[in-house]
């Protein structure tokens, strides 16, 4: 079954409620605060968003973190991406390493399979799509 990570959601649930705020920058205090999030860890995943594009600082009295794009320019596949790294439903598909029974595998066509679903998944839905 596919599960979504902590970190995966947090992210999700960042960049929603700063979607929420428009162009203002936000503290990640506040963030955490009204949504119940471990204020530390919010700090580092905003850096990953950060690194990847998606989120903008401001530093100072009002300053915080805002989106770096407008929300329907957001894809959940690059949210996901930026806080998790690639995503794969084996440790065969994910880490590269040859597996024993990879000339025989008949279970590695349906590996490939769901993981192009998922990624065509989220490619396609982006940050206002989830706000709605």
């Amino acid at each position: 079954m596919l599960t979504v990570s902590t970190k995966e959601d947090y992210a999700l649930v960042l960049m929603s409620a700063l979607a929420k705020t428009g162009k203002f920058p936000v503290s990640l205090r506040s963030i955490a605060k009204k949504q119940n999030l471990p204020f530390r860890y919010l700090c580092q995943i905003a850096q990953g968003l950060k690194k990847a594009g998606l989120l903008g600082s401001k530093e100072g009295v009002r300053g915080g973190y805002f989106l770096a794009k407008v929300p329907g320019r957001i894809t959940l596949e690059e949210i996901i991406l930026a806080v998790s790294g690639p995503w794969a439903p084996t440790k065969c598909l994910q880490s590269g390493e040859i597996c024993p029974a990879q000339k025989n595998c008949p279970l590695k066509s349906v590996w490939r399979g769901m993981e192009n679903d998922y990624f065509l998944s989220i490619a396609k839905k982006t940050l206002a799509d989830i706000l709605n």
